[in-house]
C-alpha cells in the first residue's frame, strides 16, 4: 500500500493488520492458490476487502446496515425508495396529525423511545374493529416494463398484552374512479388507428393485507398493494384493524409507505426504515 500525505501511521497500521489477517483467513478457504484469488469480502474486517494476493481495498459501508449472517456478519443491500408518509405519520413525533381514529378509539402520542424516535402511537381499544386509518398520501410514480405498480405499507407493531390479533391493511381512494374508462378508452384508439394492435385490458387491483398476533414485543408487519402501471395517480390510504384480543391497547411506530418492484427487481419485503418524506439511494458497494 501506498501511504496517502497526511494519513496516520496508526491508521495505516490497523489497514495493513486487517489485510494481512484477511490473506491468512482466505488461503485455507481457496482450491486455486491464493495467487488466483480477485476479491474477497466478508464483512466481518470493517470495510477491507482483500484483492489478489496481499492487496486490501477500503470498501465504504453503512454501518446501519451490517446485519448478521450464516459466516459472521452480512451486508443489507437495498433497493432506492422514498418514503412517502410525512414526517409525523412515519415516526409520531409531535402528536396525532395525519392519523383518524376508528370509532370508540383514542388515539395518543405517548413518550416510549424506540429506534424512530421518543415517541409512539398508542389506540385504546374496547371492541374489534378498525384502530385508525392514515390521510390519504397522493403519490405519482411510474412503473417501467411492468404491468403493475406495487406499493408496501409497514408499521412496527405490539401490544399491551399477548393475544391481540391485527390486520393491517393498504387502499387506494381513487379505485372508484374513472381510471378503468380511461383505460379503455386509450385500447379502443389504439386498435381504431391500429386494428392488429395488442393492446392489455385493464388489470384487477390486488390486495395483500398483513395479518399477525400481537405480543408486547415490537414486530413489523407489512401490506401490499397492485393497481395498474397506467393510473397516473394513487391516493394512499393505510389501515390498522383489530380483529380479536379487544379491549387492549396497541402500540404503532416506523410507519413506511414505499413502491416497490421497480425494474428490474421484483422484491416485496420493505425495506429498513427512513423518515417520512425522505428518499435513499440504493445500498450497494
Amino acid at each position: 500500500m501506498i501511504p496517502i500525505k497526511g494519513t496516520a501511521t496508526k491508521t495505516i497500521h490497523r489497514m495493513l493488520m486487517a489485510t494481512a489477517a484477511l490473506v491468512l483467513m482466505v488461503r485455507p478457504l481457496l482450491a486455486a492458490p491464493a495467487t488466483d484469488l480477485i476479491f474477497y469480502q466478508d464483512f466481518d474486517h470493517r470495510g477491507q476487502a482483500l484483492c489478489g494476493s496481499g492487496w486490501g481495498s477500503e470498501q465504504a459501508l453503512s454501518p446501519e446496515n451490517l446485519v448478521p449472517g450464516r459466516f459472521g456478519k452480512a451486508y443489507r443491500f437495498e433497493r432506492q425508495r422514498t418514503n412517502f408518509l410525512s414526517p409525523n405519520q412515519s415516526s409520531v413525533e409531535t402528536g396525532v396529525e395525519g392519523f383518524t381514529a376508528g370509532e370508540g378509539v383514542k388515539l395518543s402520542s405517548v413518550r416510549e423511545k424506540t429506534s424512530f424516535g421518543k415517541q409512539a402511537l398508542t389506540a385504546e381499544i374496547t371492541k374489534p374493529g378498525v384502530t385508525w386509518n392514515l390521510t390519504p398520501t397522493k403519490v405519482t410514480v411510474e412503473s417501467w416494463y411492468r404491468p403493475a405498480k406495487v406499493f408496501l405499507f409497514s408499521v412496527y407493531l405490539r401490544a399491551d398484552r399477548p393475544g391481540v390479533k391485527v390486520r393491517l391493511g393498504l387502499a387506494d381512494q381513487n379505485e372508484s374512479g374513472d381510471w378503468r374508462v380511461k383505460i379503455e378508452s386509450a385500447n379502443k384508439a389504439t386498435t381504431d388507428k391500429d386494428p392488429k394492435a395488442k393492446v392489455q385490458p385493464p388489470m384487477d387491483t390486488v390486495t395483500a393485507p398483513g395479518e399477525v398476533m400481537l405480543g408486547t414485543d415490537w414486530q413489523r408487519v407489512a401490506a401490499r398493494l397492485e393497481v395498474d402501471a397506467r393510473r397516473a395517480e394513487q391516493a394512499l390510504v393505510g389501515t390498522l384493524e383489530v380483529v380479536d384480543g379487544a379491549p387492549a391497547t396497541v402500540f404503532s411506530d416506523g410507519l413506511q409507505l414505499e413502491q416497490a418492484c421497480v425494474y428490474p427487481l421484483s422484491n416485496t419485503d420493505p425495506t429498513s426504515w427512513i423518515p417520512g418524506g425522505e428518499k435513499r439511494g440504493p445500498a450497494w458497494i
